[in-house]
C-alpha cells in the first residue's frame, strides 16, 4: 500500500513540475463562520477571454487537488477570488484555512465549465454556499444585467443573517431548506424571460432541478452545476 502511494506521489509530482504554475495569495477574508475568500495574483492568467465560468486546480496538499470558482476577476491586475467553504472538514477546507497574505498558490490549469450565461430579463441564483463564487462569475459574465433573485440554502440559523450581510451585491435571500425554496415565492412567481442557476452540493442541485422541472420550467432555463464535497 506505501509502495503504491509512493508511486502516485511520484507520479503526481512529474505531471505538477510540467504542469504547474504559481499565484500570490494577496488576502484572506474570513467572511462568516466557514467562508473563506481568497484574493489571489496569477500572473499567467488571461482573463479578458473567459467568456464562461471557469475552475482552477488548487494543489492543497501533497498530491492532492481541488478545483474552485474563479470570480470577481479584475484583468488588469490578473487577480481573482476564490469563495470556499470550510464548513465541511477535508483537505481544501484545512488548506484555505492555513493561507496568510504572501502565501504562493500553486495550480495546474485552468479552464471552463457549463455553459455560457444567458443574458436575461430576470435571473434566480438557486444553491448553497459552496455556489458563491460560480453565482460571482455568472454575474460577471453577464455584467450583472437583468434582475437577480434567488436563494441560498445556510442551514444553520445563526448564520443567514451574517451571510446575508456578507454578500449584499447579490441581492439574494438565504433559506432553510429545499423544502423552504420549493416553497417560496422566488418560484411560485412566474416570467417568460427566467433563467435558472443552479450550483452547489449535486445531490441538492438534482432534487431542486427536479422540483424545477415538476413546476414546468423548460429544461433549457435551468442551467445546473453539482460539486462533489
Amino acid at each position: 500500500m506505501e509502495q503504491a502511494t509512493g508511486i502516485k506521489h511520484r507520479i503526481t509530482g512529474l505531471l505538477e513540475s510540467a504542469l504547474a504554475k504559481k499565484g500570490t495569495v494577496l488576502y484572506v477574508l474570513q467572511h462568516y463562520a466557514g467562508m473563506y475568500e481568497l484574493r489571489i495574483h496569477l500572473p499567467d492568467a488571461r482573463m479578458e477571454n473567459w467568456q464562461k465560468v471557469q475552475r482552477i486546480k488548487c494543489k492543497v496538499n501533497t498530491g492532492r487537488y481541488r478545483d474552485y470558482t474563479p470570480a470577481v476577476w479584475d484583468e488588469t491586475t490578473r487577480s481573482c477570488s476564490l469563495f470556499i467553504d470550510t464548513a465541511h472538514d477535508g483537505p481544501g477546507s484545512q488548506w484555505a484555512q492555513s493561507l496568510q497574505a504572501g502565501d504562493p498558490l500553486v495550480y495546474i490549469g485552468i479552464d471552463s465549465y457549463g455553459r455560457a450565461p444567458v443574458d436575461a430579463a430576470e435571473q434566480v441564483f438557486l444553491g448553497d454556499p459552496s455556489a458563491i463564487g460560480h453565482f460571482f462569475a455568472l454575474m460577471q459574465l453577464t455584467n450583472g444585467l437583468g434582475k437577480i433573485t434567488g436563494s441560498i440554502i445556510v442551514r444553520n440559523e445563526m448564520h443567514r443573517e451574517a451571510f446575508e450581510a456578507s454578500f449584499p451585491s447579490l441581492s439574494i435571500s438565504t433559506a432553510e431548506s429545499i423544502r423552504e425554496i420549493e416553497h417560496s415565492p422566488v418560484l411560485i412567481h412566474d416570467h417568460p424571460e427566467r433563467q435558472f442557476y443552479l450550483a452547489g452540493n449535486s445531490g441538492m442541485v438534482h432534487q431542486l432541478r427536479k422540483i424545477l422541472k415538476q413546476q414546468g420550467v423548460p429544461a433549457h432555463k435551468i442551467h445546473a452545476q453539482g460539486f462533489w464535497k
